[in-house]
C-alpha cells in the first residue's frame, strides 16, 4: 500500500490534488496521482506547490494511526488466506498457495482483492513469490507477478542491489 498513510486520510474516490506533508511540514512526503498530474512531487517545497497547484489538498501525517490502519487491512484480507502478515509500515503478506484452488487461481483472486481494495479507495502494488521476502522487494520495486521460483529469481536479478534490503556491510 504505497500511498496507505495518505490514502486512509480521505475516503473520497476522487478528493483532487492531495498531498501528504514530511515530519516538518516543509515538504511534500506523498502525493496522490491528481497530484502528481499537476506536477507535484515528494520532496517539493510546499510553496512550490501551492504555486504550482493552488488546488492543493496538505494534510499532515499520522503515523499514530497507521498501524491501526494496517492491522484493519489485515483482518480485512483473512478472508482471502489463513496466514496474512504485517509489513509496517505499508505492507501486507499473503500466503495464498493454499487459496488457489477455492479462488480458481491466481488471477481470479487477484482480481477480486483488487475490486474490494478499489472500493476502499486504496492503491497497490503487488507481487508473488517464491519466499515472503522475495514477494515484499517485488511488491515494493513496483509488482511482479509470476507463477515459480524461476520467474521470481530472474525478476530480482533485475534489481539494483540497493532494493534487496540487504545490510550496508552485505552490499
Amino acid at each position: 500500500f504505497p500511498l496507505l498513510p495518505l490514502e486512509m486520510l480521505y475516503s473520497d474516490a476522487s478528493p483532487g490534488p492531495v498531498a501528504l506533508l514530511d515530519e516538518r511540514q516543509a515538504r511534500l512526503w506523498l502525493c496522490n496521482p491528481e497530484a502528481l498530474a499537476q506536477g507535484l512531487k515528494p520532496q517539493m517545497a510546499v510553496a512550490t506547490a501551492c504555486s504550482l497547484c493552488p488546488g492543493i489538498q496538505l494534510l499532515g501525517r499520522q503515523s499514530q494511526r497507521e498501524p491501526q490502519q494496517l492491522e484493519s487491512l489485515a483482518l480485512w484480507a483473512s478472508s482471502f488466506s489463513a496466514q496474512v502478515s504485517l509489513q509496517p509500515t505499508d505492507g501486507l503478506l499473503l500466503e495464498v498457495a493454499s487459496m488457489l484452488q477455492y479462488f480458481e487461481g491466481l488471477q481470479p483472486l487477484q482480481q477480486q482483492l483488487q475490486k474490494q481494495l478499489a472500493e476502499l479507495n486504496y492503491s497497490t502494488q503487488w507481487a508473488t513469490g517464491h519466499t515472503p521476502l522475495a514477494a515484499r522487494i517485488l511488491a515494493r520495486q513496483g509488482g511482479f507477478i509470476g507463477s515459480d521460483k524461476d520467474q521470481h529469481l530472474e525478476a530480482l536479478q533485475q534489481l539494483p542491489i540497493n532494493a534487496l534490503e540487504l545490510e550496508t556491510k552485505t552490499e
